[in-house]
């Protein structure tokens, strides 16, 4: 039963091992937590962890698509400050106001190139790095 801080308090038995199976895995008992992944002391058995690979694939971080240089410029423009920024300097041409039209052109035409470097340099650097650390893990498999 939750108190009045939010936390679950036991009352009984059932309650106890309710909280003690449904709470974050690191205050768990080891016992349940193998029992919940199938697993052991000894770890996946060699079959096993074959038959789960077959089934889910290998345990890898999905990359994202790369969606492009033009993807990434065009996406600057989704801001109203700017899109208003654009339509001020396009009024201010038309009104033939070519200081003003100038001015705000080249503050969006600035924010462009300054955003979307960032955004070049961001999109370019979880790869990077990526090949930079290697992924290493231990595992057991048939008790070894």
């Amino acid at each position: 039963m939750p108190g009045q801080d939010g936390r679950v308090r036991a009352t009984g038995a059932a309650d106890a091992e309710a909280a003690v199976t449904t709470g974050p895995y690191w205050s768990r008992e080891a016992a349940s937590l193998f029992a919940e992944l199938g697993s052991g002391m000894q770890g996946l058995s060699s079959a096993e962890a074959a038959r789960r690979l077959q089934a889910g694939g290998p345990n890898a971080i999905a990359e994202e698509p790369a969606n492009g240089m033009a993807h990434l410029a065009l996406g600057q423009f989704k801001s109203p400050l700017v899109l208003i920024l654009v339509f001020g300097g396009v009024v201010s041409a038309i009104l033939r106001d070519w200081l003003d039209a100038a001015i705000i052109l080249a503050v969006v035409l600035g924010s462009y190139v300054a955003a979307t470097e960032f955004a070049n340099r961001r999109f370019y650097a979880l790869p990077r790095r990526a090949r930079q650390v290697p992924a290493r893990a231990r595992r057991r498999r048939s008790r070894r």
